[in-house]
């Protein structure tokens, strides 16, 4: 994902994690692509299941020096499911 905005959520207090994951979702669900750097399992723990309920894609893989990468996406539409444009 080349055009994700990178979100940095390593260092924040654990009593927050969640709050701040909560507006990563809310971000990606208003259709923003996002690339989350965290350092803690509990934002990996939230974020996947919550994506899903909502719909994202979301890609992530094992820790890399202690820090998940989590990718988050909309999902695109399938064309069958775009309202008709120029119907009158």
């Amino acid at each position: 994902m080349t055009d994700a905005r990178e979100v940095d959520l390593r260092g924040i207090d654990l009593s927050q994690l969640v709050a701040h994951a909560q507006l990563v979702i809310d971000a990606a669900t208003a259709g923003e692509h996002l690339l989350v750097l965290a350092d803690h399992q509990v934002v990996l723990t939230y974020l996947v299941p919550t994506a899903a309920t909502n719909g994202l894609r979301c890609r992530f893989g094992p820790p890399d020096g202690g820090v998940w990468r989590v990718e988050l996406s909309p999902r695109q539409k399938p064309a069958s499911a775009e309202p008709d444009a120029g119907k009158e």
